[in-house]
């Protein structure tokens, strides 16, 4: 879905996104802080993604929000069907 509002390079980052999904879940679940190398790879992918998502113009998005919202949503699942 993601690709179908969006394009197949930035569906495929936010989809991506799992690893991210995972380590806050965790953190979560073992109430516990990340590594600070888990919370460094975090910030880096997280920025990377937002400038990838604002074409580097931090007020504007170059992509639907639908596409957004589906790529997100499959780093969401692609984290819900990791047995971690």
């Amino acid at each position: 879905m993601a690709i179908r509002y969006g394009n197949v390079s930035p569906a495929t980052i936010l989809q991506f996104l799992g690893p991210v999904f995972i380590i806050v879940c965790l953190a979560i679940q073992y109430r516990k802080l990340p590594r600070r190398i888990d919370v460094i790879s975090l910030m880096i992918a997280v920025l990377g993604t937002i400038l990838i998502v604002t074409n580097g113009k931090i007020g504007t998005l170059s992509l639907s929000a639908a596409c957004i919202f589906w790529g997100i949503m499959a780093g969401v699942s692609q984290a819900s069907y990791t047995d971690a």
